[in-house]
């Protein structure tokens, strides 16, 4: 990526969010955990236990970015990220030891945090592209690819078994 690329807005734009998805994906791998430890059913645990490997995977494919782009891997809290996460610890608090309520209410939680990183990840991969960074968009794509993967899954998850099983508890 040319010097002048790097010193423009657009770029600091790209790496303001970069940045901000880095602090979610480290601290989504703590929240991960616990929900696996409470989920009720097995099939959400295996899911969460599946979605944990990918995360891990997320921040050492970033950390790798930002190597890559000559940029120190950030150490400043996020709000948003921060946010998103007392979100699903509050959605806990709120569904208690209603097990397959709660799966129902994990299942949102971990989705609005996926739809949160699919929407981070498609602007990503379009600001690399821009700025015609082709092995941070291939990077970027594929941990959309995983996401959107993990959203479809947590989908057919919760519309074949988790929300059934909710609604008559």
């Amino acid at each position: 990526m040319e010097n002048v690329m790097k010193n423009s807005g657009f770029y600091r734009l790209f790496l303001h969010e970069l940045k901000g998805i880095y602090w979610l994906e480290c601290n989504w791998i703590t929240a991960l955990e616990e929900m696996k430890a409470l989920a009720a059913s097995e099939e959400l645990t295996v899911t969460f236990r599946k979605h944990h490997v990918v995360n891990q995977k997320a921040v050492h494919s970033l950390t790798r970015l930002f190597d890559q782009l000559e940029e120190p891997v950030p150490q400043i809290r996020y709000a948003f990220a921060d946010g998103l996460i007392a979100d699903v610890r509050q959605m806990l608090t709120d569904t208690g030891n209603d097990g397959m309520v709660r799966d129902a209410g994990l299942i949102i939680a971990a989705q609005k945090v996926a739809h949160y990183t699919i929407a981070a990840y498609g602007s990503l991969v379009t600001f690399a592209r821009i700025m015609d960074h082709q092995q941070a968009e291939q990077l970027l794509q594929q941990l959309l690819d995983d996401k959107k993967n993990s959203d479809a899954e947590l989908t057919a998850l919760a519309e074949n078994y988790i929300n059934l099983k909710a609604v008559q508890a």
